[in-house]
Protein backbone atom coordinates (compact mmCIF):
# COMPACT_ATOMS: atom_id res chain seq x y z
CA UNK A 1 0.00 0.00 0.00
CA UNK A 2 1.21 3.49 -0.70
CA UNK A 3 0.84 6.57 1.69
CA UNK A 4 0.67 9.29 1.63
CA UNK A 5 4.16 11.46 1.25
CA UNK A 6 3.86 13.52 4.50
CA UNK A 7 6.49 14.28 6.54
CA UNK A 8 6.33 13.45 9.93
CA UNK A 9 8.45 14.83 12.92
CA UNK A 10 10.92 12.37 15.34
CA UNK A 11 8.62 11.38 18.19
CA UNK A 12 10.06 12.02 21.36
CA UNK A 13 8.55 9.25 22.87
CA UNK A 14 7.83 5.86 21.20
CA UNK A 15 4.26 4.92 20.36
CA UNK A 16 2.86 2.29 22.62
CA UNK A 17 -0.35 0.26 22.15
CA UNK A 18 -2.08 -2.31 23.46
CA UNK A 19 -2.80 -5.01 20.63
CA UNK A 20 -4.08 -8.05 19.38
CA UNK A 21 -0.72 -10.16 18.38
CA UNK A 22 0.24 -13.87 16.86
CA UNK A 23 -0.62 -16.14 19.53
CA UNK A 24 -2.04 -13.75 22.38
CA UNK A 25 -5.23 -11.36 22.56
CA UNK A 26 -2.80 -8.61 23.52
CA UNK A 27 0.06 -7.77 23.58
CA UNK A 28 2.36 -4.12 24.16
CA UNK A 29 3.68 -3.05 21.28
CA UNK A 30 6.60 -0.48 20.86
CA UNK A 31 7.01 1.48 17.56
CA UNK A 32 10.15 3.77 17.83
CA UNK A 33 10.14 4.80 14.34
CA UNK A 34 7.74 6.09 11.97
CA UNK A 35 9.00 2.94 9.72
CA UNK A 36 8.25 0.65 12.12
CA UNK A 37 4.54 1.69 12.62
CA UNK A 38 4.22 1.84 8.86
CA UNK A 39 6.09 -1.84 8.73
CA UNK A 40 3.28 -3.21 11.05
CA UNK A 41 0.06 -1.63 9.21
CA UNK A 42 1.59 -3.17 5.85
CA UNK A 43 1.10 -6.37 7.43
CA UNK A 44 -2.66 -5.92 7.97
CA UNK A 45 -2.94 -5.95 4.07
CA UNK A 46 -5.80 -7.80 3.13
CA UNK A 47 -5.26 -10.65 0.30
CA UNK A 48 -5.66 -9.48 -3.29
CA UNK A 49 -8.46 -11.53 -3.69
CA UNK A 50 -10.46 -10.53 -1.16
CA UNK A 51 -13.44 -8.43 -3.42
CA UNK A 52 -12.09 -4.29 -4.16
CA UNK A 53 -15.02 -2.94 -2.77
CA UNK A 54 -13.71 -4.53 0.82
CA UNK A 55 -10.31 -4.41 0.31
CA UNK A 56 -10.32 -0.45 -0.66
CA UNK A 57 -12.41 -0.35 2.78
CA UNK A 58 -10.18 -1.48 4.72
CA UNK A 59 -7.31 0.24 2.68
CA UNK A 60 -9.17 3.80 4.04
CA UNK A 61 -8.82 2.21 7.57
CA UNK A 62 -5.38 1.47 6.87
CA UNK A 63 -4.37 5.24 5.98
CA UNK A 64 -6.09 6.03 9.51
CA UNK A 65 -3.69 4.25 11.37
CA UNK A 66 -0.74 5.46 9.34
CA UNK A 67 -1.71 9.10 10.39
CA UNK A 68 -2.29 8.00 13.93
CA UNK A 69 1.37 8.79 14.23
CA UNK A 70 0.50 11.90 14.79
CA UNK A 71 -2.74 11.91 16.80
CA UNK A 72 -3.31 8.35 18.55
CA UNK A 73 -6.92 9.75 18.66
CA UNK A 74 -7.24 8.16 14.88
CA UNK A 75 -6.73 4.59 15.89
CA UNK A 76 -10.10 4.07 17.22
CA UNK A 77 -11.31 6.07 13.45
CA UNK A 78 -9.00 3.76 11.65
CA UNK A 79 -10.84 0.63 14.19
CA UNK A 80 -14.36 2.09 13.39
CA UNK A 81 -13.59 1.65 9.58
CA UNK A 82 -11.97 -1.61 9.38
CA UNK A 83 -14.76 -3.19 11.33
CA UNK A 84 -17.30 -1.93 8.91
CA UNK A 85 -15.30 -3.05 5.64
CA UNK A 86 -16.22 -6.87 6.01
CA UNK A 87 -19.97 -5.88 6.22
CA UNK A 88 -19.72 -4.89 2.34
CA UNK A 89 -18.77 -8.90 1.96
Amino acid sequence: MEFPDLKFAVRSEPLILFWPAKNTPLAQLLFDTIEDWWGSIDAMLLNPLVPDVVRLKFQRALKLYYLAWIDGDLIKAGELVALTAPELA
